[in-house]
């Protein structure tokens, strides 16, 4: 998915059915998800940005939102990155949860990581 940029609907409708169908909570919500990049500055031993890029950082964030309204999305309450970004560097093998009550181990759950 990552990769496509969510230019594929029938990727993007099956992590949508993928989360809904896993994500219980008690009143409606929204899933909102961005894709995107960023150029990771080539630090020089004194810790300075050379100002070109040692990698392109390329990202999905995915939030869970309350629906407010008819249709629209409240704060995010839940939600993820991926890949991970450690030590500079794409993380393929990691996740970054966020959960605004602190518990991450649902969506832990949900994502299968637990």
């Amino acid at each position: 998915m990552r990769d496509c940029e969510l230019n594929n609907d029938a990727l993007l409708y099956s992590l949508y059915e993928y989360i809904g169908e896993r994500y219980v909570v008690d009143k409606p919500y929204t899933i909102e998800v961005f894709c995107g990049n960023y150029d990771v500055p080539v630090k020089g031993a004194d810790k300075e940005s050379q100002w070109e890029s040692e990698e392109v950082y390329r990202f999905l964030v995915v939030a869970v939102c309350p629906t407010v309204g008819e249709y629209e999305a409240g704060m995010p309450q839940t939600g993820f990155l991926f890949p991970a970004f450690a030590n500079r560097s794409t993380d393929l093998d990691g996740v970054n949860i966020f959960a605004e009550d602190g518990a991450c181990e649902k969506l832990a759950g949900v994502l299968g990581l637990i």
